[in-house]
This record gives C-alpha cells, structure tokens and sequence, in this order.
C-alpha cells in the first residue's frame, strides 16, 4: 500500500513537472504574441473592432501627442547632430558648438559713425571656428584699424559644452597691440596687453522665435594688471527662419572696481539675414557705454549722451 502510494506521487510530479516544462515557453512566447496582437489591432487593423476601436487609435492621442512635442521643438537630425547639408537656417535652432569637420569663416569691416567722426576711421577682422569634436571647437582671428594699423588684435581659443548645445565652457588668449603717438614730441609707445578671456555661453530656447543667450565672456584675466569683470546678457528674435534681430548688452568693471564711473555697460544690436543655411549677412550697431562718464562730473547738460559715440560694423558668415 505505501509503495503504491509512493509510485503515486512520483507519476503526479513527473506529469507536473513536464507541463510546466511544456507551459513555460508557450506562455513567454503568447505574452509578446499578445503585444504583437494588441499592437496591430489597435494601430493597422481598423476593422477589428465592430466599434471602431483601430481607428481611434490611429486618430487619437498617439498622434496628438507626437504633434505636441514638435510644436516647441527644433528639427531633428540623424543621431541629433546637424551636418552642412542639414545645418540650420535658424540662429535660434543653431548649436552652440560646430558640428566635428566643419568650419566657419566670419568677415567683418566696421566705421566710426559717432556725430563728429563718422566714417573717418575703418577696422576689419576675419574670425573662424573649427569642429574638434561635436561638442567642441577651436576658435581663432586676428582684427586692426584700417588707418593708423594702431590698434591690432588676435586671439585664440577653445569652447566645449558643458551640457550639450545650452551652456558650454570658453577660453581665448588674447593679445592687444596698441601703438601711441605722443601729441608733445610726437613721439610713439607701443602697449602690449595680453590676457585671457572666460566664459560660459548659454542659450535656452523659449519659442521657435525667442532665445535666451548670455556668458559669452565672463571676466579676464590680466596679465599686467587686476581682472576685470565682464558679464553678458542678450536675446535673439526670430520672426523668420531666414532673418534674426540679435541684442547683447552687459556690464564691464575694471579690476573688479564697483566705484561709481568705472562701469562700462556696452551694447550690440544685430540684424542677420541668412540666403541660405551655409551663409550669413547683417549688420551690427554698437554703443560702447549706456553711461559714459561726465568730464567735470557736474552733471550738466553737455555731459556726453550714450549715442554721441557709436560704431557700424557690416560682417558675413560662411560655412564649408
């Protein structure tokens, strides 16, 4: 009797045994069979349900969704990435890095157009940028006076991101050559003041026509003298892909010097046009100082306007 009972309970295990055994796999491959089943039902198979339940899929909050999330956000490229090819015609959509291998070229040619000097004095400057890496680049220019050669410039640099394509790191060496004619003797000096240039750029998209930008230059470091504080702050406005209004302004403090008249608050106020998303034209209005400092410090009325010194600069950009 108990060795019935024990033949008993091993038949029950060994048949327990070889359904799970055959169960097992039959319901892992059902369980994706049915998400296979669900998926087609719900988005290719619109007669599947005599209340139309395909078709609401297909028409409902999939799609809506996906309309959603474009309707704020730039253009997608493979892997995320802009080429030459796909590079924006947007300033707004454009990153703040250069794609790896391409480069860009910008020339630029300015005037004095202050009240009493206007167009009496010229400058020129051609810049460029390197892709290193997509998220990384090497920046280079060189900029002088077109009259006397007595004021020249050229710098180097690197910027890579910190947080892809909204706020990265920027550092440039710069070396300021300025040349000096003594209206005694007429004797001449030359000054050489090398330095290098911090900064943070930062870009964040509040629409398709409005973006936030600022940090490009944040302090420099002085070689021969203290450090001085230069923070920015600007937007850029796009009523149309092919054309951008671009205003930066900030504040400039001479050996981080808070006393009242050592302020320099700058401004810019760019127009760009773009043909085509390989090449940039504009113009560019600059105000050196807001509030340029009183001579007599009196306060009166024939103390300078902000207006009375101002420059016009025409530049253009090329992508290859």
């Amino acid at each position: 009797m108990l060795a019935d009972r024990s033949r008993l309970i091993r038949l029950v295990l060994i048949a327990a045994t070889a359904t799970a055994a055959v169960a097992w796999p039959t319901h892992v491959k059902s369980a994706y069979a049915d998400d296979d089943d669900d998926d087609g039902d719900s988005a290719d198979d619109g007669g599947g349900d005599d209340d139309g339940g395909g078709d609401k899929a297909d028409d409902g909050g999939g799609d809506e969704d996906e309309e959603e999330a474009d309707t704020d956000q730039p253009p997608v490229t493979a892997g995320g990435l802009f080429t030459k090819k796909t590079y924006p015609v947007s300033a707004i959509e454009r990153p703040l890095t250069i794609t790896k291998g391409l480069a860009e070229a910008r020339l630029v040619l300015g005037t004095d157009i202050s009240a009493k000097t206007a167009f009496e004095k010229f400058n020129a400057g051609v810049s460029a940028r390197y892709g290193l890496q997509d998220n990384s680049e090497l920046q280079f220019g060189i900029s002088s006076d077109l009259n006397k050669f007595s004021n020249f410039n050229a710098f180097v640099g690197y910027e890579g991101s910190l947080s892809y394509d909204m706020i990265d790191f920027r550092a440039t060496f710069e070396l300021p050559i300025t040349k000096t004619v003594s209206a005694v003797d007429g004797s001449s000096s030359t000054d050489v003041a090398p330095g290098v240039h911090i900064g943070f750029p930062f870009k964040y998209r509040i629409k398709p026509q409005f973006a936030l930008i600022a940090l490009r230059d944040l302090m420099t470091i002085n070689f021969k003298s203290k450090p001085d504080l230069s923070p920015q702050l600007g937007v850029i406005v796009q009523p149309i892909p092919a054309f951008a209004a671009i205003l930066q302004t900030g504040i400039t403090i001479k050996g981080f010097n808070t006393d009242a008249g050592n302020f320099l608050i700058p401004i810019q106020i760019a127009l760009q046009y773009t043909p085509a998303n390989t090449i940039d034209f504009g113009l560019e209005f600059a105000f050196p100082n807001l509030k340029p400092a009183d001579p007599d410090g009196d306060g009166a009325l024939e103390a300078p306007k902000f207006y009375d010194s101002r420059t016009l600069l025409f530049f253009g950009t090329f992508r290859f």
